[in-house]
């Protein structure tokens, strides 16, 4: 399952070789959630702050970006990195739903 790819070390079930239909499921159940959390988290912010950019490193979906840029109306630019292409593809797919306005770059790392 998605759980054990995520945490093994063997090759042959990694992280990174989810499939688009493992992915979309990943986001429709643990996306809710984690929106959530991170909306509140950003509460805590400072008011004054103003961020432009968001770099995010083990992205997923993107969840905390989409969050993140939702409530920070000042950031136009997010860049997320993940090792699973199928992760990226759901998050281009959310940021073009959600966030169109912002600039999004996506880069897949590969797991060594």
């Amino acid at each position: 399952n998605l759980s054990n790819r995520y945490v093994s070390s063997t090759k042959t079930s990694r992280y990174a070789d989810i499939t688009p239909p493992e992915a979309t499921g990943y986001a429709l159940y643990y996306l809710p959630i984690n929106f959530a959390k991170m909306w509140s988290l950003i509460d805590r912010l400072s008011p004054t702050a103003k961020p432009r950019r968001i770099l995010d490193v083990g992205a997923g979906p993107g969840t905390c970006a989409l969050a993140a840029s939702s409530r920070l109306t000042s950031i136009d630019s997010i860049t997320l990195v993940d090792s699973s292409v199928s992760m990226l593809a759901v998050a281009k797919k959310l940021f073009g739903t959600y966030r169109p306005g912002v600039s999004l770059t996506t880069t897949p790392i590969i797991p060594v």
